[in-house]
């Protein structure tokens, strides 16, 4: 199954601050069937997770207004089943150990290629019976 497929009409919640990122993978997302609500800082985040049933959640590990570790440690909380992305700019193999013990499904270092980002959301998917339950 292509990765269009397996993302059509997944409601995905992106937290980004640096709009070039947020706009293109915002775009990305769209053009993949995703529906996507792009966000520029976590404050804003936290009032949509609860108000939500997001599939997918890519977070910034350094967006204004929180930690995007522990954003998603509390979207894993919240949404046992979604998909968890991290972006990190720094250190992505340092954050992976602390990434994976919160839930979080995949950590991708910032700059990234589309085709990394696509890995990445294969993997994740991967993860997910037909019913879109973790395995």
């Amino acid at each position: 199954m292509e990765l269009r497929e397996l993302l059509m009409n997944r409601k995905t919640l992106l937290v980004e601050d640096d709009p070039w990122i947020r706009d293109s993978l915002a775009q990305y997302l769209r053009d993949k069937g995703c529906r996507v609500l792009a966000l520029g800082d976590i404050p804003s985040g936290h009032f949509t997770l609860d108000a939500n049933r997001f599939d997918v959640v890519i977070c910034d590990h350094g967006s204004p207004g929180g930690d995007g570790l522990a954003y998603l440690a509390l979207a894993r909380r919240v949404l046992p089943d979604a998909i968890l992305i991290l972006l990190t700019g720094d250190r992505a193999e340092a954050v992976r150990p602390a990434a994976k013990r919160v839930g979080v499904d995949e950590v991708i270092g910032v700059p990234f290629t589309v085709a990394t980002m696509e890995r990445s959301l294969e993997r994740a998917l991967q993860r997910l019976n037909g019913t879109g339950r973790r395995i």
